[in-house]
């Protein structure tokens, strides 16, 4: 299984610790992870130009990281996000992404729940383990950034989805509990 990493944080500190944790997590699971670093990547704002939809449908029209990002976060089993959370929601760097990944839904629409949303473009799609980081606990924040990715987890198909948010003075005993909680909640059928 693969799962792919996107490091949504402006620098690497002070979260270093969590990445080693959350991949030496992913590998006793046997998952090949592929960390990609946003803040060291090319990946241009969307145009909102839907070309990726019409003139060149399923990919991006700005060939830079976003497109080559998009496909690959299509093809994972697993895609982790880890940001700091701002307002409670995702870094720039992540946000970029999120809004480059237009191209792997298809422009019609379906119902979803009694709303309205994008039809499928593929077959499957990951799932989705989101982690953020605040500077201190932040009820309100952990809420809005829970809530959103519960939303996006919709938007984009993604079978299951699970979101936690750790303080950055975090001891490490605590952090690897929150992944493991975490994993444990997105791999939940090859464990069951």
């Amino acid at each position: 299984m693969q799962a792919l990493v996107l490091d949504g944080f402006y620098s690497a500190a002070p979260h270093p610790e969590v990445r080693y944790e959350l991949e030496r997590q992913l590998e006793a699971r046997k998952f090949a992870v592929e960390t990609a670093v946003l803040r060291d990547m090319e990946v241009a704002p969307c145009r909102g130009c839907f070309d990726c939809w019409i003139e060149t449908p399923g990919i991006c029209i700005i060939d830079d990281a976003g497109r080559e990002l998009a496909r690959r976060s299509a093809q994972c089993d697993l895609l982790v996000q880890l940001t700091p959370l701002v307002f409670g929601c995702y870094s720039a760097e992540l946000k970029k992404f999120y809004d480059r990944l237009i191209p792997i839904l298809s422009p019609f629409f379906t119902i979803i729940n009694n709303e309205m949303h994008h039809q499928r473009r593929y077959r499957t799609y990951p799932r989705l383990m989101a982690l953020g980081a605040c500077p201190q606990p932040d009820a309100e924040a952990t809420e809005i950034f829970t809530t959103l990715v519960e939303r996006n987890a919709l938007n984009f198909h993604y079978p299951i989805a699970a979101a936690g948010v750790y303080d950055i003075n975090s001891d490490q005993s605590t952090l690897a509990s929150l992944l493991s909680d975490l994993l444990a909640q997105v791999t939940q059928e090859e464990q069951g």
